[in-house]
């Protein structure tokens, strides 16, 4: 059969090599693969273009490289990169996904942490279809944890002080209390609304344990810019005294040596104090810094449910006795009360994995889970998940146990990064499989790890476009799922993330999402905040360089244009004419 088809197989093999387009191979590759480098290396390339782009590149007839040696200022490299890494990393705190995004992404240093400012592909169209039609993903881990333990009552009466109810549902709210669900709310100087305004911060009650009776911890998450403000308020607020860190360190003294996981090495070292450096006592009410101990991932679009639900794999537990050897999950649930919620849990997130989006289920809700290692499970190559189409009416009413989880502990963040696999070892241990692609089956020695998903409910009703018109946009725009995890697993979960389908987005690409759903954005969004003010004038400085830079006979004359402020918002001269009226 071959044989008599020869001549056809030809025929259709020389048609096939003459392409009717007149694009070279570098512009056959998508917009967000394509790689500067390809100009001059061919193995930037997929596999199927090298050839066209091999024959493009002789063709051309271009000179052929300088095969001189470079200078040794160039040749040299340190000694051992990742403590080079370790070095930079001092200055502005560098995310656990960082050395990721430096290569995709214009890198700023903001607030004391190198952010991720927009991806070098420039897609700024992309990044409002991915929020529109598939998943678009920020990495928020620059975001500072605080944490307040201490009486329900006494708690809520201190908060109260530095909120109003005019600005939205407070500390004390009822439907925040349980747990169920995380609030947001703006927080001013003590008893000084609507003056001295300072952050907007988002806050978590930890659901109530009948073990600790009145006491409660509550989660407030603010944003770096206001960090130290924020603290400062809250320790006046309460009255609270500093630890000193001798006692710190005197408190975590144990037989037992704690280790932590370098995001950056990602090898384990020894802690000698796994206390907060920042703590703060005064009778029943402590306050401690959980800064760089979590990771936020922030995952909006339609398809966020589907991505998170083949990441996720919740951890089947198996009901064994502790012993000195135990992992901290078979501690933690030998309980049966922990063993039950543990079960709801799943049942509530396989019901959660049916929803065509985020938007269908209840705004604001969070579940905790326990879920295994996702390297095991990251695909061969990357795919876009599709979209579901089932209905999920019986998640209106979930349990309200669910929303309970393992990260509130601070031995058990400590141990998740202290039983973690590295990469080495799980690299190798996966080369060593007769059939590649298989689940590696780690048996006990497989890492658990506890998260949490809190909702994102988007835009909940049809609004008013800028003209005034009615906006045709669906409801659910920008919908999605926010990941809190520990420390150490950031990247792990990132790369997962990301070969599934979700498209990693920059801090300017967050800011056109809040644009679009109408919402402010602090610190931009807030000129009479101190933080705002600061970045005003940053941005000052850089506008006022630039123009300075450019020729006299090249840059437009403000004066004789009439711009009175050509750089900044002139806010405090607007407020104070509007005041003499």
């Amino acid at each position: 059969y071959v044989e008599g088809h020869l001549r056809e197989m030809w025929a259709m093999d020389q048609a096939l090599q003459q392409t009717s387009s007149n694009c070279l191979a570098m512009q056959c590759v998508p917009r967000h693969m394509r790689r500067r480098a390809a100009s001059h290396d061919i193995r930037r390339l997929p596999r199927r273009m090298r050839a066209k782009a091999q024959w493009e590149h002789d063709k051309a007839g271009a000179a052929p490289k300088n095969s001189k040696r470079p200078s040794r200022r160039h040749r040299r490299r340190p000694r051992n990169l990742l403590s080079e890494y370790q070095r930079r990393s001092k200055g502005n705190v560098w995310l656990e996904t960082h050395i990721w995004h430096a290569k995709r992404f214009h890198m700023a240093e903001l607030w004391g942490y190198k952010i991720p400012l927009h991806p070098n592909d420039k897609g700024v169209r992309a990044a409002y279809r991915a929020n529109q039609q598939h998943c678009l993903m920020h990495d928020l881990s620059y975001l500072c944890c605080l944490e307040l333990q201490g009486p329900q009552d006494e708690l809520i009466m201190g908060l109260r002080l530095l909120t109003s109810p005019e600005t939205g549902l407070g500390f004390g709210a009822k439907s925040m209390l349980s747990g169920n669900r995380e609030g947001s709310t703006f927080i001013y100087a003590k008893q000084r609304y609507p003056h001295k305004a300072i952050c907007e911060v988002s806050f978590l009650w930890r659901p109530h344990d009948e073990a600790k009776g009145s006491a409660r911890s509550l989660w407030l998450w603010v944003h770096p810019a206001a960090y130290d403000e924020a603290i400062n308020e809250i320790v006046t607020t309460f009255e609270l005294d500093k630890v000193e860190e001798m006692e710190a360190v005197e408190a975590s003294e144990s037989d037992e040596v704690v280790y932590r996981i370098n995001p950056i090495t990602n090898k384990a070292e020894i802690v000698p104090d796994v206390l907060p450096k920042i703590l703060f006592r005064n009778g029943s009410v402590e306050f401690r810094s959980l800064k760089d101990t979590l990771c936020r991932f922030r995952l909006t679009g339609p398809l966020a449910q589907s991505i998170l639900a083949e990441a996720l794999k919740p951890s089947q537990l198996p009901a064994t006795k502790s012993d000195e050897d135990s992992k901290w999950w078979q501690m933690y649930y030998m309980k049966k009360s922990c063993r039950k919620v543990l079960k709801e849990q799943h049942n509530v997130w396989a019901c959660a994995c049916e929803a065509a989006s985020p938007a269908e289920l209840p705004p604001h809700m969070v579940l905790g889970l326990t879920v295994r290692d996702p390297r095991l499970f990251i695909p061969q190559k990357k795919n876009l998940q599709p979209l579901n189409e089932s209905d999920v009416e019986t998640l209106r009413d979930f349990p309200e146990a669910v929303s309970s989880s393992p990260i509130w502990e601070k031995d058990v963040r400590e141990s998740v990064k202290q039983t973690k696999i590295t990469e080495q070892e799980f690299n190798s241990l996966r080369s060593k499989q007769f059939v590649p692609g298989r689940v590696l089956d780690l048996g006990n020695e497989e890492s658990c790890v506890p998260v949490l998903l809190i909702q994102r409910p988007g835009r909940q009703s049809a609004a008013l476009s800028h003209a005034g018109h009615p906006d045709h946009r669906t409801p659910g725009f920008a919908a999605g799922w926010d990941l809190i995890l520990p420390s150490g697993w950031g990247m792990a979960f990132w790369i997962s993330l990301v070969y599934r389908g979700a498209r990693a987005a920059g801090l300017k690409e967050l800011q056109s999402t809040a644009f679009e759903l109408g919402h402010s954005y602090f610190p931009f969004s807030h000129p009479d905040t101190i933080s705002s003010q600061k970045m005003e004038q940053l941005k000052y400085a850089e506008l006022r360089g630039k123009y300075d830079r450019i020729p006299p006979a090249k840059r437009p004359n403000h004066a004789k244009l009439g711009v009175v402020a050509p750089f900044h918002f002139p806010w405090h001269q607007l407020t104070s004419e509007w005041l003499q009226r």
